[in-house]
């Protein structure tokens, strides 16, 4: 065998391919690009390509792990995807968790050519993300409104209550500037009654 026949691993992407695909910089370059696109979190990506492999421990052409990183970054930087034609935005965290999510069962998922089964994930796994806010906002909603209907405890001895005591002062003005007996009269009747209610309340 010669030497450029002989096969090696990517150190970033795992990948397989023989010494003499290597001098290909500009593929490599762009492997190299892609990947630091991801940032720390290349790991959970790194699991998820070896679902791509055509066979188990078969490792990915340089050239076709382009697009699939090309591809998935997209979905990485713009945060949404097409399925059918149709727009769907993602959350990062949701992203993120599906990937990984993904990633884990590729000892068992392997030869998938695109991105379409983790598509199909996501989308269902956004639609339980978007039920679960609309109902922490709906919540949230309802607590604002309990809070804004609020009524203040009553006074249980009825003696602090801005109403009572405004009540009490207007009485006295009415008594000390009335000369008619009958007022005086009926303020005092209204004692007596206010009275008994509150001894009745405490009792």
């Amino acid at each position: 065998m010669k030497l450029l026949d002989l096969k090696i691993t990517c150190p970033a992407c795992t990948a397989q391919f023989k010494l003499s695909e290597s001098v290909q910089d500009e593929t490599v370059k762009k492997i190299s690009i892609l990947a630091a696109s991801f940032g720390p979190d290349w790991n959970i990506v790194l699991s998820y390509l070896a679902c791509f492999r055509t066979a188990k421990g078969r490792g990915i052409r340089p050239e076709r792990l382009v697009v699939i990183l090309e591809e998935l970054a997209e979905i990485w930087k713009l945060r949404r995807f097409r399925v059918r034609g149709a727009d769907h935005p993602v959350h990062p965290q949701v992203l993120r968790a599906t990937i990984r999510e993904v990633g884990l069962r590729c000892d068992t998922l392997f030869g998938l050519r695109d991105h379409a089964y983790l598509k199909t994930v996501l989308v269902g796994k956004m639609q339980k993300w978007d039920h679960r806010q609309a109902k922490e906002e709906r919540a949230a909603t309802e607590r604002h409104r309990n809070r804004s209907h609020k009524k203040e405890p009553e006074d249980p001895a009825g003696e602090s209550g801005p109403g009572r005591v405004e009540m009490k002062k207007y009485l006295n003005k009415i008594k000390n500037e009335s000369t008619d007996p009958n007022v005086r009269k009926k303020i005092n009747q209204a004692r007596q009654i206010e009275a008994a209610k509150k001894g009745a309340d405490h009792g």
